[in-house]
């Protein structure tokens, strides 16, 4: 396979995470920016670095929480760390207690598991359950 083939499969990758998830990384990208247009930069800066990452890897897919996880990084970058604070807590997140942990808190998802002593499997399927009220 060339590799404007592999441009061009990671851009339709793309095309479809953002017509998927979009509208939901915009919402945490406006609650943790100052303006309409600042949280527009941030998801176009966001799909930016997913692309360059699909690039890279186009067998490694990334879904919803590693896009979420993304979004946050990429308000700090732009806002230049710090500003938003180490513990940012976005208010989509304050029901969803591991999301929370996981995205906002950045810890380990192997260390919550032996932590809370649950094995990776009931750990995904909490983060499923609380997906589901964060997308409804």
């Amino acid at each position: 396979m060339s590799q404007t083939t592999r441009n061009l499969e990671a851009i339709g990758n793309v095309e479809v995470l953002y017509d998927k998830y979009a509208s939901i990384l915009f919402g945490i990208a406006s609650s943790m920016a100052n303006s309409k247009n600042d949280a527009e930069q941030i998801l176009i800066d966001t799909f930016v670095e997913v692309q360059k990452q699909s690039g890279n890897d186009s067998n490694r897919p990334l879904g919803l929480v590693s896009l979420i996880k993304l979004t946050i990084l990429t308000a700090h970058k732009f806002y230049s760390f710090g500003k938003l604070g180490t513990h940012f807590k976005p208010k989509l997140f304050e029901n969803t207690p591991l999301l929370n942990q996981l995205l906002s808190q950045q810890q380990n998802l192997e260390k919550y598991c032996v932590e809370n002593k649950i094995t990776m499997g009931q750990a995904a399927k909490k983060i499923r359950e609380e997906l589901g009220l964060v997308c409804r």
